[in-house]
């Protein structure tokens, strides 16, 4: 039966199939082939939708420009606010609409197409709120006969065929209005998220350059002194297991370099994280090589200097829980640093920037243990170091908060997609 499992109450009867064609007036490529001359450095000219533009409902920067002139040139590939981007290439399926706001025109890139709706079968709203539902984006995948093919390869046919359940006009305006409201929520919470990250990386900036001072009750704590890092933390043991050598289940968890880079936080409760299991027994490790609360584990290999030398700190885990493995450097204090303090430390800018400058590499940037060592830290007095501590963690409890907030609201989102939509 053509009806959702969730509907209001005021409309009745079956939805209608159509095909997406039925309801597109214009559809173009990007510029295939050209040789675009992007501006990284500026937010002048007429922006370019790239894949990591597709990433929500609404196309959203940040972008890289084109000129003036370029865009002229390029015809059917300048898209405006109103506007359906598809990509055809690589992450199939991804696909955004264009708002009214900032830019009056755009440039698509080669692996997107591009379509606009006629109005008298689809309210865009509604359209690209089907096609961000499960079923929406399946139909995109499987009636475009694109299952395991990195391309739709006729966008004429292969696109237009794709099969499209809808109700009549006022009950997609309806249900685009009432899922709107979540996308606002989404949206004000990764608002909300990207402020507080941006005002931890200000603060953080400022307490590490001495800008921000905290006071003990005299009014000042005494000056920060200079240490190389070999004076303050010692290097631990680590592994070089491939993650093909570790597993789920039971066995000595194992903090692979790549989490670092994409799944943990910079202050790590290990039993908070499934993280992949060394089970073979017949690997051997010391008391010492366990992580302890404080340690540092740090990402000694990277793609981009984005992410080399980025670290986490144990902020709790239990005896004999955890190891270092794959690409990490393991450090341990040997001096007065206050627990939660190092890795706030170790990510400050001012040592992110003495980080990138000992990466070595072409393809892989990698970073030495000798090097890493001489690198030059300012260090405050233990009780300074506390409450610096304790400030930064206050900040990152709010964005932890945030953040789960922000997953049990695309959650609901995903939830009502899939019950709004035939």
């Amino acid at each position: 039966m053509s009806t959702p499992a969730l509907r209001f109450a005021e409309f009745k009867g079956d939805w209608h199939v159509f095909s997406l064609g039925d309801g597109i007036e214009e559809i173009a490529m990007g510029p295939f082939g050209s040789n675009l001359k992007v501006d990284m450095f500026t937010t002048k000219g007429v922006p370019i939708i790239k894949g990591g533009n597709l990433l929500t409902a609404y196309v959203r920067g940040p972008y890289s420009f084109v000129s003036e002139e370029k865009a002229s040139s390029l015809g059917k590939s300048v898209a405006y606010p109103g506007d359906f981007i598809v990509t055809h290439r690589g992450t199939l399926g991804q696909v955004s609409i264009i708002k009214e706001g900032q830019y009056k025109r755009f440039v698509t890139s080669q692996s997107q197409l591009r379509f606009r709706t006629n109005k008298d079968k689809f309210v865009d709203e509604w359209l690209n709120q089907y096609l961000h539902s499960t079923k929406g984006n399946r139909r995109m995948l499987v009636d475009a006969g694109q299952v395991g093919v990195p391309a739709i390869s006729v966008p004429t046919t292969s696109l237009r065929s794709v099969l499209v359940v809808a109700p009549t006009l006022s009950e997609q305006r309806k249900i685009a209005d009432f899922l709107a409201m979540t996308d606002m929520r989404v949206s004000g919470l990764e608002k909300k998220i990207l402020l507080l990250k941006k005002y931890k990386k200000s603060t953080m900036q400022r307490i590490f350059s001495q800008q921000i001072r905290f006071k003990d009750k005299g009014g000042k704590y005494p000056d920060w002194h200079s240490k190389i890092l070999e004076d303050v933390y010692s290097f631990v043991r680590t592994n070089s297991l491939s993650r093909d050598a570790l597993s789920g289940g039971e066995g000595i968890k194992n903090i692979h370099y790549g989490d670092i880079h994409k799944l943990l936080p910079s202050q790590l409760d290990v039993s908070d994280y499934d993280l992949p299991r060394i089970t073979d027994i017949s690997i051997k490790f010391g008391a010492q090589d366990f992580c302890r609360v404080g340690d540092i584990v740090m990402a000694d290999a990277s793609e981009d200097y984005k992410d080399i030398g980025k670290c986490i700190e144990v902020k709790s885990t239990a005896l004999n829980e955890a190891v270092a493995g794959l690409h990490t450097i393991l450090l341990r204090s040997i001096d007065s640093v206050e627990d939660g303090f190092g890795g706030y430390l170790l990510r400050s800018g001012y040592l992110r920037e003495q980080i990138i400058k000992i990466a070595t590499g072409v393809s892989v940037l990698g970073i030495s243990k000798g090097n890493l060592s001489k690198i030059k830290l300012r260090m405050p007095t233990g009780p300074e170091q506390r409450k610096i501590a304790d400030f930064l963690s206050t900040i990152d409890s709010k964005i932890s908060l945030e953040e789960s907030r922000l997953g049990i609201a695309k959650s609901f989102q995903r939830t009502l997609r899939q019950k709004m939509f035939v």
